[in-house]
């Protein structure tokens, strides 16, 4: 009888797919409900660092991830509340919460070991 059921998966991402991915992940273990156009938003945030709340939003309307800044400004609360997205006290600044620690510079090698241990 097998110990534990080994999968080995390897495959090639471009950087925006494992940054992506790196918040799939993050959400997933900490039982974060989040939306694809919540991880692009965050995506593209990472990629950017810090940036000022009303460039952002048009940074996104510009990319069509979401239709007005309006929307994005609803969505970048929404992240706040889910701690996924921090501001700046006295400031509009606004960046990814750096307890993910998602990488976004290549190379990126991403070793993600997972264990499912159900005891019946």
């Amino acid at each position: 009888m097998a110990i534990v059921n080994q999968v080995q998966k390897r495959t090639r991402l471009n950087l925006a797919d494992i940054i992506k991915y790196q918040f799939w992940h993050h959400c997933l273990v900490n039982g974060v409900k989040i939306t694809e156009t919540e991880i692009e938003c965050l995506s593209h945030l990472a990629v950017l660092g810090e940036f000022e709340l009303i460039p952002f939003c048009d940074h996104i309307v510009n990319h069509e991830i979401l239709s007005n800044p309006q929307s994005v400004r609803n969505l970048v609360v929404k992240l706040q509340t889910k701690n996924l997205v921090l501001k700046r006290k006295k400031s509009r600044t606004i960046y990814v919460n750096p307890e993910i620690k998602v990488v976004i510079q290549h190379p990126v090698f991403l070793d993600i070991k997972m264990l499912s241990h159900d005891p019946s």
